[in-house]
């Protein structure tokens, strides 16, 4: 629900803004987030 939105109730976001581990960037449940946002067209910011 935080990347796709929830129908009328809760709007997608128009970017994300995430702290990551430099050297594990795409590392856990951030890593994941990370991945759908990129796959939803939404930009992450780092």
């Amino acid at each position: 629900m935080k990347v796709a939105g929830l129908s009328d109730q809760l709007a997608p976001p128009v970017a994300a803004l995430s702290w990551i581990e430099p050297d594990h960037p795409e590392a856990g449940g951030t890593g994941h987030t990370i991945r759908a946002c990129s796959n939803a067209g939404i930009p992450v910011v780092f």
